[in-house]
């Protein structure tokens, strides 16, 4: 059940960047590695195990890093002009849908932590 989730999650983040980025060879690639990618959070979550200790609220510290992901998704397309207007409105509202997703993915503070990690050492 982690596994899969934790997929999804970095499959969604890499989904997002590729958007922004209007797709390239990087996120095909990274597409596949992200079962490695997975499988790695996994074996330091076990490894550690100091995920499964904290118990407390992450409700704010998720709202914050969503709201960032907003931002930047926001700050990306106001400055990419090698996307048209038309198109902008669609892609933001499809990336903000992968964000929503997000919202219901990450649950505990295993997955929060994972999602940033791999987010700000891949993108």
């Amino acid at each position: 059940m982690r596994r899969k989730k934790l997929i999804i999650i970095y499959r969604d983040i890499n989904y997002i960047f590729g958007g922004l980025a209007q797709g390239g060879t990087y996120f095909g690639h990274q597409h596949t590695r992200i079962l490695g990618d997975a499988e790695y959070s996994l074996y330091l979550g076990d490894f550690y195990d100091c995920y499964d200790e904290r118990t407390y609220d992450i409700t704010k510290q998720k709202k914050l890093y969503l709201n960032a992901l907003h931002q930047q998704i926001t700050d990306e397309l106001s400055t990419n002009y090698d996307i048209q207007k038309n198109e902008k409105s669609d892609l933001k509202r499809d990336l903000f849908e992968k964000v929503k997703g997000l919202d219901t993915l990450i649950t505990d503070y295993f997955y929060l932590e994972s999602a940033r990690t791999f987010q700000y050492s891949n993108y």
